[in-house]
């Protein structure tokens, strides 16, 4: 679901701007009223948002200075922080966002926030502050993995393009079939 056409992809056509009958699960490159509609009706979503106006409040951190990333006591996370290379394939998802889900308050979960299970976080050396890379969120019947994390690439001297990206086709291949197999 990427209706702006965010997705650095040299394929054509694949944008689109509608959401499928079935729980998917779809990756979303912003979260609005359609998504969340669909979500709270039991979809299966990751989420790869960056940057303001994409509905989900992020701040900005830099990736690799200052800070300390932490895998959390989570399936994906031990899918994730488990690979050896995991230093080298995140220089391919390196991003300047990150998101404040514990203050996020997404349409279809009322007023109370969001039910978060952090997955990997970042916490910044000089606020000591804590923020997501990567976290699941039950919104209504369904959940999100909700991702600053850049698998599209296009960031420094990142890959350009997600068809570039192998770290960006992992993370995307492992977080979509946890969706399907392992949550909840």
């Amino acid at each position: 679901y990427d209706p702006e056409g965010a997705w650095r992809c040299r394929a054509k056509g694949i944008r689109t701007a509608s959401l499928p009958e079935g729980p998917g699960p779809v990756v979303a490159t912003r979260w609005d009223g359609a998504v969340a509609d669909w979500v709270a009706r039991g979809g299966r979503l990751l989420l790869c948002v960056r940057g303001r106006g994409t509905g989900v409040p992020s701040v900005w951190r830099g990736f690799w200075r200052e800070g300390v990333h932490l895998f959390h006591d989570h399936p994906l996370a031990a899918r994730l922080s488990l690979l050896d290379r995991y230093w080298e394939l995140a220089q391919g998802l390196a991003t300047d966002t990150v998101l404040d889900l514990e203050a996020w308050r997404p349409a279809g979960a009322g007023t109370s926030p969001a039910v978060v299970s952090p997955i990997v976080s970042r916490v910044d050396c000089r606020r000591f502050d804590r923020h997501f890379w990567l976290g699941e969120v039950v919104v209504g019947q369904g959940r999100l993995l909700a991702c600053s994390f850049r698998p599209d690439g296009g960031k420094g001297s990142a890959p350009p393009f997600f068809e570039e990206n192998a770290a960006g086709q992992w993370l995307v291949a492992e977080s979509l079939r946890y969706l399907r197999e392992g949550a909840g």
